[in-house]
């Protein structure tokens, strides 16, 4: 008879049709030998298929990691925390910490982030409210964190952006909680490409500080891919007003400054007053230190001091720019493969990946990887691309197979 070792609350493993484990799929057939396309996971790759680096940051870390290797503060590094705000912010910070007490914690990646908001903010009996058309794993991270979630539609049937569906599910969550929690993931959500306007931003805005006045409303600003919009994010415009609610910043390293695997981030809580930054602050620093103790000291080290140095960001954001005017070529020319040919997708403005809408996800899926061409099924009629991983030629090719699958 078999043991099982496993306890209840634990039992979960990772779909088969986990990003990771599809681009585990696609690297086997690589090394077989077969012609290959991956556009599952979100790393940027340049049209040579090289790894897209951000050479100032790589370079600080190989002259500075070691400089840190003692445990880091449960919050990260004071540098970290210096660089890190004044990159986001920029100008806006002097007026964004007038207006409030900012607590900052750095975190492992954007999902470490997530992970302790998504713990921090709910209840057993609480939801977190996310996105219909997401990235799937906002769902385990909240199962982890052992909260429900429940959706609100991104796009209405015209596909515009529909502020609309937030306001009912979050009408109803209040209604019975007195509380919510409300993620946004802007600007490139992931997985369309859709970034919001200056108007929306205004609107969602008007409806959250009213609705912030009838209870605890906290929602987390998604930010992972902001240095790839094409367009200046209206975001942090808006964070300079005088807020009724907590907006909670997930700030990502991963996709900025191309340090996927160091795995480091930030949790940057823009609180009303001292009480609340020390709540939040005890809260965060007990989660810390009750799952992975301290983040990764070494690199946070290394990432700070590029982001003290003003002449070192210049350089950054000159290097990140290359980038994104790779990506956003990139994904124009997808997009008109795609309309041209007449599949239907999501609306995309910039970023790594964009969505089609697909009757059969996984047969698409299926069909598509008997090709070696490797996307990702992300719902029951939703198909992920990374266009972030392909070449303009891999993308013909692409849409070329799409064409014989769909």
């Amino acid at each position: 008879m078999k043991k099982d070792y496993v306890a209840l609350r634990s039992k979960s493993s990772l779909n088969k049709h986990d990003i990771l484990t599809i681009s585990g799929l696609a690297n086997k057939d690589v090394k077989k030998g077969f012609k290959t396309i991956n556009a599952s996971v979100g790393a940027y790759y340049d049209e040579e298929k090289k790894f897209g680096r951000v050479p100032t940051i790589e370079n600080a870390i190989k002259e500075k990691f070691s400089e840190k290797m003692a445990y880091a503060a449960v919050t990260g590094h004071e540098n970290y925390k210096k660089g890190i705000l004044s990159y986001a912010f920029g100008e806006r910070l002097k007026t964004i910490k007038e207006k409030n007490e900012i607590f900052f914690g750095a975190t492992l990646g954007g999902t470490g982030a997530l992970s302790i908001a998504f713990n921090l903010f709910t209840d057993t009996d609480s939801h977190v409210i996310l996105p219909d058309v997401m990235w799937s794993n906002y769902k385990l991270i909240a199962k982890k964190a052992n909260c429900s979630h429940r959706t609100y539609k991104l796009f209405d049937e015209s596909d515009n952006w529909n502020l609309k569906s937030i306001k009912e599910e979050v009408d109803d969550e209040m209604a019975k909680k007195g509380r919510a929690l409300l993620l946004i993931n802007d600007p490139c959500e992931n997985p369309t490409g859709y970034s919001m306007s200056k108007k929306e931003y205004e609107d969602l805005f008007a409806y959250l500080n009213k609705k912030g006045e009838e209870g605890e409303l906290v929602v987390l600003f998604d930010i992972a891919y902001y240095n790839f919009s094409d367009t200046e994010c209206p975001l942090f415009e808006m964070l300079e007003g005088d807020l009724n609610f907590l907006p909670v910043v997930i700030f990502s390293c991963s996709k900025s400054f191309a340090v996927y695997g160091f795995r480091c981030g930030a949790f940057i809580a823009l609180c009303p007053d001292k009480e609340s930054k020390e709540d939040i602050g005890n809260a965060f620093r007990a989660q810390v230190r009750g799952t992975v103790s301290s983040p990764v000291g070494p690199i946070l080290h290394s990432i700070g001091e590029v982001l003290n140095d003003k002449e070192a960001v210049k350089k950054v954001i000159d290097e990140i720019s290359v980038n994104k005017m790779a990506l956003v070529e990139r994904g124009n020319y997808l997009t008109s493969l795609l309309d041209e040919a007449g599949i239907k997708h999501y609306p995309y403005k910039s970023g790594f990946f964009l969505t089609l809408k697909v009757e059969n996800a996984v047969a698409t899926f299926d069909a598509l990887a008997e090709k070696h061409f490797y996307v990702v099924p992300i719902d029951e009629d939703k198909v992920r691309i990374a266009l972030s991983g392909i070449s303009k030629s891999e993308c013909l090719d692409l849409v070329n197979a799409l064409k014989e699958v769909l």
